[in-house]
């Protein structure tokens, strides 16, 4: 099964890409509303994110939701880790959030 994770922007553009294959990256305003909502359903979200993608990412505080909400006031890397109800754990791709 091919995990998904769809990006909705305040601008109304949408983004849909497959989170087994590369890198996604979009470009919004300083301070624009960002949401981004995994497509994969799951009994867990954990969003993390990281400013250079070298692997260290760190956990969004009290987001365990299928959509994560934000403002963009920097570049960023950000990706989910979502729980089916077996128990099992992946990684969606991650996505590049730049000013």
């Amino acid at each position: 099964m091919k995990n998904y994770l769809k990006l909705l922007l305040a601008t109304a553009m949408m983004f849909t890409f497959s989170a087994v294959h590369a890198q996604k990256e979009i470009v919004v305003a300083l301070g624009d509303s960002v949401t981004l909502t995994s497509t994969n359903e799951g009994t867990k979200y954990e969003w993390s994110s990281s400013t250079d993608c070298s692997g260290f990412y760190k956990i969004v505080p009290a987001e365990n939701e299928r959509t994560l909400k934000f403002r963009a006031f920097g570049e960023n890397y950000y990706r989910v880790r979502w729980t089916n109800a077996d128990g099992k754990s992946t990684y969606a791709d991650t996505v590049k959030v730049v000013i």
